[in-house]
């Protein structure tokens, strides 16, 4: 029985589960056909009733829902199509009490003309042969679409999965764990059953059905070598073994970094898609970090600059950003915000906050954060009050951390300089001058607590100094001998930094001098601000005949890039 709530009432609450009612299992059974791109299934959720309530709603969104049970008895069901809600009751409308229950789910589905959920794809062999798999993407609601569940990643529950595959051998079944057993179903299929998993978010699960073939190799997971496979279609088996080499030495990485066995991945997730940076952000920063164990030569943290911070910072520096924390309710809302500011901006301002508190102990932090709240969700401030606990009353984590994930955009430092006396004051950066907007809209009334670092002729600054929201200016004194201060070492920081034309002009004389990161920067920096009408066009295009042959990949990327954006 369906109900199409469409009333006009700004009623988003409904789009959020109620908290009566938590799973525990999914026992799920999918029957895909790659012939019809139909699929059918059955799930028998393990419940756990934390209040009581009349009624049992989950998620399910475009499934055909044929039968419901309760505790092994009939039962009935609505569905919301507004909200994606499937409720259901008991037949005799009994209530549900706090104990432990289950619910058993018969549905079906179409695979066909779509790329989530549950779907078809298809690749063509050199003999012009068009071969049909089934795979999934669930992240972040497109699991309703596959089967009914609870559809929210604090919403953890294990699984165990049966997936239906053709007889013929050259098919596989492939799901989040290894195969338990495999069993004939009929003349044409088997069913493949899998180890059941650790608690994960339904966005996390996976399915697969195709034809595909792998390469294998192991890794060490903390002194118990598991096997890595990489799939690919049969032709394109031997473009495998590189990958695996790779994500050998990655995997093992990460488990010495974190100091903890594989699976990674579904250990800590956020609380709320609000804080999705904090899965994606981490995600897209640690991986150069992966990367770089792999292929040391490869300087991924300088190609971080480039690929990630660069982008984010000239989108960031518009009106229409918005805060990397946002407050979301509905699925549309919430594919909105997988974009550049939840992942290069998420990135880039914990590689900075790495940077402040030093390697060792944001190192530290992130394995007791994950300790912690292991295989369960976590919000922002847990991992800021990790780090807090580590770096004592030195500085305030979180309020500086709040500057940069509340507020969108991001300061620009203005240099007066004195004798040997640097006096910086900050403002938001915008590229477009004539700009306006309201400062009370945010409660930091966007300023931001900076962590400011420097590098001169004599090394780097062996601390930072924090510039608070709260303050009208720093002022920082020029070491005694160096000849010349440039502010953001390797652009670690996310802001920008204006000088007086006449020390423009001695960093210009001083280039060749810098760090590949520093000179970067500066090249990137000069083109942005003088985009905004802060600075002369001189100062880049002055930077840019400093450029020589030597001169490392990125640092000419860079400038590839400005030139091709301002002409």
């Amino acid at each position: 029985m369906e109900k199409n709530n469409c009333d006009n009432k700004d009623n988003l609450v409904k789009f959020r589960l109620p908290d009566t009612v938590k799973p525990l299992l999914y026992d799920l059974y999918l029957y895909p056909d790659l012939k019809t791109g139909l699929f059918r299934g059955k799930v028998n959720i393990s419940l756990e009733i934390l209040k009581e309530t009349e009624s049992v709603s989950l998620h399910s969104k475009g499934l055909n829902i044929a039968n419901v049970k309760v505790a092994s008895q009939p039962g009935t069901f609505t569905i919301e199509k507004t909200y994606d809600l499937l409720n259901i009751k008991r037949k005799d409308n009994s209530k549900f009490i706090p104990g432990f229950d289950n619910v058993e789910i018969e549905f079906d589905g179409d695979m066909k003309n779509r790329i989530v959920g549950l779907y078809t794809s298809s690749y063509t062999t050199s003999s012009g042969e068009k071969r049909q798999i089934a795979t999934s993407k669930f992240e972040p609601t497109f699991a309703r679409q596959a089967y009914p569940c609870f559809d929210e990643p604090n919403l953890k529950a294990k699984y165990k999965v049966h997936l239906l595959k053709p007889k013929d051998s050259s098919y596989i079944a492939l799901s989040n764990y290894p195969v338990e057993n495999v069993t004939d179903y009929d003349n044409d299929h088997q069913l493949v059953t899998f180890d059941e998993t650790v608690s994960m978010s339904t966005y996390l699960s996976c399915f697969i059905v195709s034809d595909f073939t792998h390469t294998e190799t192991s890794f060490n997971n903390s002194g118990k070598v598991v096997p890595l496979k990489v799939f690919a279609s049969p032709e394109n088996l031997d473009k495998t073994r590189y990958a695996g080499e790779v994500g050998k030495k990655v995997i093992e990485y990460y488990v010495q970094y974190f100091q903890m066995p594989y699976p990674l991945p579904k250990l800590v997730t956020m609380n709320w898609w609000n804080d999705l940076w904090l899965n994606e952000g981490f995600a897209s920063y640690i991986e150069y970090k992966g990367v770089l164990a792999a292929e040391p030569t490869w300087g991924m943290l300088e190609q971080f600059i480039i690929t990630d911070l660069h982008p984010v910072l000239s989108l960031d520096a518009k009106l229409s950003s918005h805060p990397i924390v946002k407050h979301v309710v509905t699925p549309d809302q919430i594919t909105e915000i997988f974009d550049i500011i939840s992942y290069n901006k998420g990135a880039s301002i914990l590689r900075m906050l790495e940077a402040t508190v030093g390697e060792e102990v944001f190192q530290n932090g992130v394995k007791n954060y994950l300790n912690r709240y292991a295989f369960g969700n976590a919000v922002t401030k847990d991992l800021l009050t990790e780090l807090q606990l580590l770096v004592g009353n030195k500085f305030d984590v979180t309020e500086m951390m709040d500057t940069f994930t509340l507020q969108m955009g991001y300061p620009i430092l203005d240099v007066a300089i004195s004798g040997d006396t640097y006096t910086l004051t900050q403002k938001r950066f915008l590229k477009d001058p004539n700009a306006s907007y309201n400062v009370n809209e945010t409660k930091f009334k966007y300023r931001w607590s900076v962590p400011v670092t420097y590098v001169t002729n004599l090394g780097k600054s062996s601390e930072f100094i924090l510039f608070k929201y709260n303050d009208n200016q720093v002022t920082i004194k020029k070491p005694a001998g160096a000849t010349w201060l440039k502010f953001n070492t390797d652009q670690i920081g996310y802001y920008r930094v204006n000088y007086p034309l006449d020390e423009w002009k001695n960093i210009i004389n001083n280039y060749t001098l810098f760090s590949t990161g520093d000179k970067t920067h500066l090249l990137e920096e000069t083109f942005m601000i003088a985009e905004a009408n802060q600075l002369s066009y001189t100062i880049p295009l002055e930077l840019t005949k400093k450029l020589k042959r030597r001169n490392r990949l990125y640092t000419m990327e860079c400038s590839c890039i400005q030139y091709k954006r301002h002409s």
